[in-house]
C-alpha cells in the first residue's frame, strides 16, 4: 500500500488522514476473490456444464472490468484527504477541480497555514439524509478559493456546501472532513498536536 505520488514533500513530523490500510486491503481482497469466483464460473460455464452464450459473455465482461479496475494506480494508493504539519494543513483536491483550474497534475494539495485555521471540533452535521458526527475545521480562504477549490461537487458534497458557505465575522468557513473510518477524537487530537 502506497501514498500518492504527489504527496506533499514533508520531511518533518506530520499527520496524514488517509484511508486505513485494513480497509484498502479488505477492498482489494474482495476484488480478487470476486475475480477468482468469476474465473471459476467461466471455466465451469464453458467446460463443465455449458451455459448460454450471454452468461459466458457477462462473465467475460465482469472479469475484464474488474481486471481493468484492479490495474489502475489509484486502487493501490491510500486515499489521503488531509496532511497536517507544523506549518498548516494540506487539503487534497480532486481531478475535476484541477481541470476547472486548468492545472495538469492528477491530484494536488491546497495548503492553508495555521494563521488561517480556526477552531477544530467534532460536530453533529447535517449530511442530507441525517446527521453525522464529523471533524470540522474552520478555515479562512478567499471567496474565489472557496468557490474554486473547496465547494466543487467533486470535493465537497452538495449537502455540505450550504453548511457554512458564507464566512463568519472573522472570515472563517466550516470545512467538514470525511472520517474515513477513523476515530474522530483521535483525528482531532492528532491535528491539534501540530496547531500553534
Amino acid at each position: 500500500m502506497k501514498l500518492p505520488k504527489n504527496f506533499p514533500n514533508i520531511k518533518k513530523a506530520h499527520y496524514t488522514l488517509a484511508t486505513p490500510q485494513w480497509l484498502q486491503f479488505f477492498i482489494i481482497t474482495i476484488m480478487i476473490i470476486f475475480q477468482l469466483g468469476c474465473l471459476y464460473l467461466l471455466y465451469h460455464s464453458v467446460y463443465v456444464t455449458p451455459a448460454p452464450t450471454w452468461v459466458v459473455f457477462l462473465l467475460i465482461c465482469l472479469i475484464a472490468g474488474f481486471f481493468f479496475i484492479s490495474t489502475r494506480q489509484q486502487v493501490w494508493y491510500r486515499w489521503v484527504s488531509l496532511v497536517v504539519d507544523e506549518d498548516g494543513c494540506y487539503f487534497r483536491v480532486q481531478h475535476s477541480v484541477l481541470k476547472k483550474l486548468k492545472l495538469s497534475t492528477i491530484d494536488q494539495f491546497i495548503f492553508v497555514g495555521w494563521k488561517n485555521i480556526g477552531n477544530i471540533a467534532i460536530e453533529d452535521v447535517d449530511v442530507g439524509d441525517g446527521r453525522n458526527k464529523s471533524v470540522v475545521i474552520l478555515i479562512r480562504v478567499t471567496d474565489e478559493e472557496w468557490e474554486n477549490q473547496f465547494t466543487t461537487e467533486a470535493y465537497l458534497p452538495k449537502w455540505a456546501k450550504s453548511i457554512k458557505s458564507k464566512p463568519d465575522h472573522e472570515g472563517f468557513r466550516q470545512f467538514i472532513l470525511a472520517n474515513q473510518f477513523q476515530n474522530l477524537e483521535n483525528v482531532k487530537t492528532e491535528i491539534l498536536k501540530f496547531k500553534k
